[in-house]
């Protein structure tokens, strides 16, 4: 009776309370999903470490020395949050594979800029970013404006909103954001030497400079390097903007579609595009990467260390690198030269994608959503966030005009439309504004065919 009582004044209880009832049932569920969350990330992290504290088992050569990892972190990434996820699962994993760490937070984009600029081999073995695509852009744009080639390998952790540079060569490794176990694969990489060639793309962007009272028609330039392309448009302006509706949770990106369908579709953009004809790689386009490649092959080659030189030991660091026999490369007359004509598009989704091949890399422009109107627009982008968090073009084979569909090693853009107040390109994360005289400025993109070896898992090991 006691027990039937019991019951039964619970059952009042939350009758007559039944807002607070339910607000209490809403936060038991989150509290569980959060505490299950916990365990099973913690199963993940432990699974990596009793791979990765095999590899610090291992005993070191008398001449040799342990790995020097030098980490850039850029803390401002993804709203400072990423270096504390780092912090939590990568780190751990280099500390238990006995790599020397060393841990650079920069202050500013500039200063990793600088440091990209100046690390060499004398300093590490290898880099590792922590960050999104515009900590990455930042690294490379450091490397590239003062060097020939990437002396060293470079490794990324997927901290940022997007990391499309990390998706467009391992989609299915880092398909899923805020993932543990892409987190600890991105340090295995770095761990277990598992390599990748990627190549970037070089930008010039020139716009009218706004220089308040002055009459001359004044031009900024700015240059970057970037592993991905550039994305201009409606689309691209509800991806950005999604990441400030994060307290929808898992309904944000289709609440910002269906919001920005209604509140923001500002129109349709044009664009003129010149293009060079596109070359997957032939003497004429890789003989300079060719001759700075075999520069750093024969300098790794020919380093001795000084305990070898000491005792007379034929091992020398860098030995264990084949020279691989050099690649007869095809003439391709076509490589280089501009294409017969220009095309121009119009639509709401601009996209250049850098696609890589297996000498090097290509430039594609796409564009889509000609003649769409806001209620079109809103199920396509429902159509990408129903396939995937991490897809950003549309799934429909009939939204991207294959008329103006092209692919080139260089390409410039020249706006001729774009919709008030929304004169905008993002690359590699970063958002630019080409102003009012959209029309006068230029995007210049050039497929550099200069190859940096990336740290990138095979897969994903462990499945839960």
């Amino acid at each position: 009776m006691f027990v039937v009582n019991k019951i039964t004044k619970v059952g009042t209880t939350l009758v007559n309370h039944k807002k607070k009832a339910i607000a209490g049932a809403i936060a038991v569920y989150f509290g569980v999903e959060y505490a299950k969350g916990n365990i099973r990330d913690s199963k993940i992290r432990n699974y990596y470490s009793q791979i990765a504290v095999k590899y610090g088992q291992e005993t070191v050569k008398i001449s040799g020395s342990p790995r020097r990892l030098t980490i850039l972190v850029n803390k401002s990434a993804n709203e400072r949050k990423v270096f504390d996820k780092f912090k939590d699962n990568a780190l751990p994993l280099f500390h238990l594979a006995g790599i020397e760490v060393t841990v650079l937070i920069c202050k500013d984009a500039e200063e990793l800029e600088a440091i990209g600029a100046t690390i060499n081999e004398d300093e590490a073995d290898c880099l590792y970013v922590v960050g999104g695509d515009g900590t990455m852009s930042r690294l490379l744009t450091g490397i590239f404006k003062h060097k020939e080639e990437a002396e060293l390998p470079i490794g990324m952790f997927p901290g940022g909103n997007a990391n499309r540079g990390l998706l467009d060569n391992r989609f299915d490794v880092f398909a899923v954001r805020d993932d543990v176990a892409a987190f600890c694969e991105s340090a295995m990489a770095v761990i277990e030497n598992t390599k990748q060639s990627v190549y970037p793309v070089k930008w010039e962007i020139s716009k009218k400079a706004e220089e308040p009272g002055s009459e001359a028609d004044l031009f900024e330039l700015q240059t970057m390097y970037s592993l991905n392309g550039l994305r201009s448009g409606w689309f691209a302006m509800v991806e950005e903007h999604k990441h400030k509706l994060w307290y929808w949770g898992g309904l944000d990106r289709y609440f910002t579609y269906l919001w920005d369908g209604i509140k923001r579709f500002p129109g349709e953009y044009e664009v003129c595009v010149n293009y060079t004809k596109f070359c997957p790689g032939c003497d004429r386009c890789l003989s300079s990467v060719k001759k700075s490649v075999k520069k750093i092959v024969e300098k790794e080659s020919g380093r001795s260390s000084w305990w070898s030189m000491l005792i007379g030991s034929g091992i020398k660091i860098g030995s264990h690198k084949k020279i691989e026999a050099e690649e007869v490369l095809p003439v391709n007359e076509e490589c280089g030269k501009a294409a017969d004509e220009s095309i121009v598009s119009r639509g709401i989704d601009i996209i250049v994608d850098n696609e890589t091949f297996k000498r090097g890399n290509g430039l594609k422009f796409v564009s889509g959503g000609e003649n769409f109107n806001r209620i079109e627009a809103v199920k396509d982008g429902w159509k990408r966030t129903a396939a995937g968090g991490s897809v950003f073009v549309s799934p429909s084979n009939e939204f991207y005009k294959k008329a103006t569909a092209i692919s080139g090693n260089s390409m410039e853009l020249l706006f001729k439309e774009m919709p008030k107040d929304w004169t905008y390109v993002w690359i590699a994360g970063e958002k630019i504004d080409l102003g009012e005289a959209y029309n006068t400025s230029s995007i210049k993109a050039v497929a550099t065919k200069k190859k940096i070896e990336m740290y990138l898992p095979d897969g994903i090991r462990y499945v839960l």
